[in-house]
């Protein structure tokens, strides 16, 4: 049955070796060459002492691009960045699709007339990864670089990794420029699978913004047995209103739910490496105790 969804026509494969070439690269220079901006070919870093990249790109003037030949910026309007993240196939774009989940690369949803139907599916352990299109065993096809804020095909809008309350408008494909970058109104959420802002959605940022202060929870790595610990406001078991993930207490502690559709009975996980769940619903994501109730 599942043969006709996967008839959808999209790529889900990945470049090999694209985390090295998303980087700036001064390898071999002398302090004061130039290098491109592997994500933006209107931009370029500065080397440094001991072959390291300036800390952020500098802009070519209007009406330029850089030459990572020549080393300069010179006329020109039309360039190709040489970063080209892999085609992560997160948003429902056509009438029947299949999109990734971007925090675990074994699920897989189901889209009808531009909306996520039904529970996730999960990959076989034969073939356990989704490469946006099937199940295979190879798990270099998983997304990657989610960091970096990338324009597809067909997509127009799309989130900002770091901010779940932004997005870029996509006006071509590629890295979107700064001049689209904008924040929901009325404090909505930015819903990755429909591609808009919306009053309901859950707040998942792609990417941690550099800060550690923010990371999804880690459902595969943790434990999926219940608990009997109940102060903190904690309770044993969940039957789950809807999908996501549930913090287990009212306070912050490190126990949430994995639901995976309303009626279900929600499996208790623990956050990794000494952080708690956030109690906001709005946020649901394990976060350093210090940080927690979390608001965003």
């Amino acid at each position: 049955m599942y043969k006709i969804f996967l008839m959808a026509a999209f790529m889900g494969c990945l470049l090999p070796g694209v985390l090295a070439i998303c980087e700036p690269n001064c390898k071999g220079k002398k302090p004061g060459d130039k290098v491109e901006d592997p994500k933006d070919c209107k931009r370029y870093y500065i080397c440094m002492s001991g072959e390291v990249p300036s800390d952020v790109s500098v802009p070519c003037d209007p009406g330029n691009i850089f030459d990572p030949h020549l080393e300069v910026c010179s006329p020109g309007d039309t360039c190709m960045a040489s970063c080209v993240p892999p085609n992560c196939h997160l948003t429902c774009t056509e009438q029947v699709d299949l999109i990734s989940d971007p925090f675990d690369c074994s699920v897989y949803w189901m889209c009808l007339a531009g909306q996520v139907v039904g529970d996730s599916k999960r990959c076989e352990s034969d073939a356990p990864y989704f490469n946006g299109k099937f199940c295979v065993q190879d798990k270099s096809q998983c997304c990657s670089e989610l960091c970096t804020p990338y324009c597809y095909k067909d997509v127009y809008q799309i989130p900002d990794p770091t901010n779940c309350t932004a997005f870029y408008i996509c006006e071509k494909e590629g890295v979107p420029s700064e001049a689209y970058h904008f924040s929901c109104k009325n404090n909505e959420i930015f819903d990755i699978t429909l591609g808009r802002c919306t009053p309901d959605a859950q707040c998942r940022p792609l990417c941690d913004d550099g800060t550690g202060n923010i990371e999804p929870p880690e459902p595969n790595t943790s434990s999926t047995t219940t608990t009997t610990n109940n102060p903190g406001g904690c309770k044993d078991t969940m039957i789950c209103i809807s999908s996501g993930f549930f913090a287990q207490c009212t306070t912050c502690q490190p126990g949430y739910f994995d639901c995976k559709g309303a009626g279900q009975q929600g499996t208790l996980h623990m956050c990794p490496n000494g952080k708690v769940f956030n109690t906001n619903p709005s946020a649901p994501f394990c976060l350093p105790p210090e940080s927690c109730p979390f608001d965003p």
